[in-house]
């Protein structure tokens, strides 16, 4: 998750908690299965 200048890795709890949820967050996913790509599609949005 990128919140500004800030990353943290989304799979820690306590990491998210430190981003300021108020500001805009970016997440950035990677997948080798194209199938999960496919599922997420229909959640995301692009600026």
């Amino acid at each position: 998750m990128i919140s500004g200048r800030y990353v943290v890795d989304a799979k820690s709890i306590m990491g998210i908690f430190s981003l300021d949820l108020s500001k805009p967050t970016q997440l950035s996913l990677s997948s080798e299965i194209p199938e999960l790509m496919e599922e997420l599609k229909p959640y995301m949005t692009s600026i």
